[in-house]
């Protein structure tokens, strides 16, 4: 079994006093089934935002095993896309960048069972 490193991007318009947190939160449910859960995490990811920015940016690493790439990643935009508290402006998957990134990648790999 060979990882599949990836990230989502979103651009998320928040609406006034959403906490910032939620859209990782909503991401963590989706894939964990709460935001708050024993163990690891069935498809280990890291969720970021930058919410000083408007529209907020977000992106999330994710590590999946072979062929459920395609899975997990319509899994995290229905997931954002069904939540009332934003809107998602732009959604897009890529790679995980260099550096501090890959390395991020390379600890989640190291979590999937």
């Amino acid at each position: 079994m060979t990882p599949d490193a990836f990230a989502v991007d979103a651009t998320l318009a928040l609406n006034a006093g959403t906490d910032p947190r939620a859209p990782g939160g909503e991401i963590t449910v989706e894939l964990c089934g709460h935001w708050e859960h024993d163990g690891t995490c069935r498809w280990p990811h890291n969720t970021r935002i930058d919410s000083a920015v408007s529209p907020a940016v977000l992106r999330t690493v994710v590590v999946v095993r072979a062929g459920e790439r395609t899975e997990i990643a319509d899994r995290i935009e229905a997931a954002l896309r069904r939540d009332l508290r934003w809107s998602v402006v732009q959604i897009a998957t890529g790679a995980i960048g260099d550096g501090e990134e890959r390395e991020l990648a390379d600890r989640l790999a190291r979590l999937l069972s």
